[in-house]
């Protein structure tokens, strides 16, 4: 209502009315701005238990010419469930976590960042160039590393194993993805309906399992990231599977920051899980996005769950951590 208040009629080019009790504008005329029905909105301005989308929230937020601290005073309200995993589970964050994070801190700072992104990563690849200012310096490393790979940055789909070497993969790791599988479906449920996808891949880099949103999976799948496609670095470059496994941290990478093209439309947040007898990497758990859906907050979100999944795996039967090895 306080955010209704501030706005007339005229702002956001509506008709004026010339009785009005009170000012800024109705919750039908807000409800007509963003597409939504009276009711609907009256529901979610009360609080009542619904779900939003980012989506929504990114209509409501550039119908409402919100600024910035109310951008983020909307999204923790409306999607309280990110912000409080991260708070929780903050400790869990080494203490150079700005190293793990994308430079971005509110969602009206996301398509500039990209545009910036973008330019960097087209001076590295035509120039040779890094701007520092831009690609953090694990970025920086994990691009140079793919290009003596000779990853093609052009590639516009992740390669995919045959049947035969995903249903080998599932058997090898089929303890790893029964001790998984509850954590993921605990993660994707607190996200609820707010467009992200998770994954989970194995020590190699390929993806073994995925569930969430359909229209992310689908989007995935464009770009042939599907279970069975191998996201490690030597396959794709710098990416939320095959970084995190290349450096043995958590990371969250979005748009351009990806290597090659097919990644530049998500955001990746990924951490390293593992083997709770001899501390190797046994996989990775990752969400996935659109690019415009990054947030600080999924990182220590995503690292709680990993540490989850490890605590199943050590409350196991030994010889199920061991056959991972």
């Amino acid at each position: 209502m306080y955010l209704r208040s501030k706005l007339t009629p005229e702002a956001v080019g509506l008709p004026q009315v010339r009785r009005r009790r009170v000012p800024g504008l109705r919750r039908e005329e807000v409800a007509e701005l963003i597409g939504v029905s009276e009711d609907w909105y009256r529901w979610f301005e009360s609080g009542r238990q619904i779900s939003v989308s980012p989506r929504f929230l990114a209509t409501l937020n550039e119908a409402l010419h919100l600024d910035p601290q109310d951008t983020v005073t909307l999204y923790r309200l409306a999607i309280p469930e990110l912000y409080r995993a991260g708070a929780e589970s903050a400790v869990d964050l080494p203490p150079n976590a700005t190293s793990n994070l994308t430079p971005i801190r509110l969602p009206s700072d996301i398509d500039d960042a990209r545009r910036r992104f973008d330019a960097a990563r087209e001076a590295f690849l035509t120039e040779n160039r890094h701007d520092s200012n831009t690609v953090r310096p694990r970025i920086a490393g994990s691009w140079e590393r793919s290009r003596e790979l000779a990853v093609d940055a052009r590639m516009q789909t992740g390669p995919l194993c045959s049947d035969d070497s995903l249903a080998q993969a599932m058997e090898e790791n089929h303890a790893f993805v029964d001790a998984a599988l509850p954590i993921l479906s605990d993660l994707q449920l607190s996200f609820g309906d707010t467009h992200y996808c998770v994954g989970l891949a194995d020590r190699h880099g390929t993806i073994l399992h995925e569930c969430g949103d359909p229209t992310v999976r689908t989007s995935l799948e464009r770009v042939g990231l599907v279970p069975g496609c191998d996201l490690s670095e030597k396959a794709v470059g710098t990416n939320g599977v095959g970084t995190v496994i290349a450096d043995r941290r958590p990371l969250q990478i979005t748009a351009g920051e990806h290597f090659v093209e097919g990644g530049q439309r998500f955001s990746c947040t990924g951490a390293p899980i593992r083997n709770p007898n001899d501390d190797s990497i046994c996989g990775v758990l990752v969400v996935m996005s659109d690019y415009r859906l990054v947030r600080p907050t999924l990182l220590p979100a995503v690292a709680r769950f990993a540490l989850a999944i490890e605590e199943s795996l050590a409350c196991a039967r030994p010889s199920m951590a061991c056959a991972m090895a």
